[in-house]
């Protein structure tokens, strides 16, 4: 019977603070920094792809076109997704943008670079060999283009500072860096025909949304495994 009676209390209590609208929004909040911690970095570097597409367009857009958040069937089932495309009159630009903080040393040549944060050191793959599955994705669909037109691009966003003695020629930490190498390489004497470029790419490219984006996820899932 007291067991009852507690349960009871306890039931009846929890069932009134329920009703407070006050606990719906401290649930609601909780809830909110839970999945913003758990998903903050790839939050914000959904939010560093989205400056950067803001940056090109405004510097380049006049002359180039950029495309955003590509993803390409490489072989049956496979897909690979590209940040960003800036199709220029002299050359391909693929994009790869990464988000983080810290000291990063590495060179262009590594399998992996490091991350530094205080006394924590921690590895991640190199964006150029990541870049480079997406620069391969994409000359294959447009053959009639020369190799040497193609650029491929890394453009780290956050608090983060390269240390290392040697900087990969096209590493940038600040997209308006990247975006103006861009422009000066895209005044260079015109030899390829945007539009049909971007025709070809827009013809290839899987549908935008959380369809394509679950798939190749996926995928990455999947290669982790084997």
């Amino acid at each position: 019977m007291q067991s009852d009676f507690f349960s009871n209390l306890f039931i009846g209590a929890f069932g009134e603070l329920l009703n407070q609208p006050t606990t719906w929004m401290l649930i609601l909040a909780v809830t909110l920094l839970f999945v913003a911690k758990v998903f903050s970095r790839h939050i914000k570097g959904k939010i560093g792809e989205w400056a950067l597409s803001k940056i090109l367009n405004k510097k380049c857009g006049n002359n180039c076109i950029v495309l955003d958040d590509v993803t390409l069937e490489v072989s049956d089932g496979d897909t690979t997704q590209v940040d960003h495309v800036v199709i220029s009159p002299t050359g391909i630009f693929v994009v790869e943008t990464k988000h983080y903080k810290g000291w990063i040393y590495g060179k262009e040549s590594d399998q992996f670079w490091t991350q530094k944060i205080f006394k924590r050191s921690y590895k991640f793959q190199n964006p150029f060999r990541q870049n480079y599955k997406h620069v391969k994705a994409i000359q294959s669909l447009l053959p009639s283009i020369p190799q040497e037109a193609f650029y491929s691009i890394v453009v780290m966003v956050g608090e983060c500072e390269w240390r290392s003695k040697n900087t990969p020629q096209l590493l940038f930490t600040s997209g308006w860096k990247a975006a103006d190498y861009i422009y000066e390489q895209s005044k260079e004497s015109s030899f390829i025909d945007i539009n049909s470029v971007y025709e070809s790419l827009e013809s290839a490219r899987l549908e935008k949304g959380l369809k394509t984006n679950f798939k190749h996820v996926k995928n990455l899932k999947a290669k982790h495994r084997a």
